[in-house]
């Protein structure tokens, strides 16, 4: 009986000594989320950029439609809040375009976002953040090639690791049919 006992600890610990850290996952998700953005054809240059750090999730969204007038703005939310992880396909109304949508979705008052940045800001500490009553979805717009690399099943899991990791319980949304 005590052998018994003795493997299944020993197994036990090397279960969880070879599971990533959450620096190891978050700078994972980092590299692969960001290296996707959108093409757009119809003159919108938007930029979208995810960056996970010590338990936040910081999303910053800008555009620029005429090439001299930018404005954007930065998210943050607790990853510990995220409640569930939705990837969907999208389409633009004109032009043709496509892309696969992350959307992050979590209970109202858990993120805060900076307000409008008259110019293109590159560093989430620089702003400040209020609270955004109402708002309970993140959403990034990402390339198709991401689904044609495989990434969704990949990301899945590394997401739901990290945010298990911070102490939440997130769930994956899937069509039904």
């Amino acid at each position: 009986m005590k052998t018994k006992f003795l493997i299944i600890i020993f197994l036990g610990f090397g279960y969880f000594s070879i599971a990533q850290s959450k620096k190891e996952t978050e700078d994972w998700i980092n590299l692969k989320l960001n290296i996707f953005p959108v093409e757009y054809e119809d003159g919108f240059n938007i930029d979208e950029d995810i960056l996970f750090d010590n338990g936040t999730l910081y999303y910053y969204y800008a555009w620029d439609r005429t090439g001299s007038y930018y404005n954007g703005t930065w998210s943050k939310l607790p990853i510990k809040n995220i409640q569930e992880i939705k990837f969907s396909k999208d389409r633009a109304l004109s032009g043709g375009n496509s892309w696969i949508v992350l959307s992050f979705f979590f209970k109202e008052n858990s993120a805060s976002n900076s307000g409008d940045l008259p110019y293109k800001v590159d560093e989430k500490s620089i702003t400040s953040y209020k609270p955004n009553p109402g708002h309970t979805r993140i959403q990034m717009r990402l390339h198709n090639r991401f689904k044609e690399d495989d990434m969704e099943k990949r990301m899945e899991k590394a997401l739901l690791h990290l945010i298990k990791l911070y102490g939440g319980n997130a769930t994956v949304q899937k069509e039904p049919f």
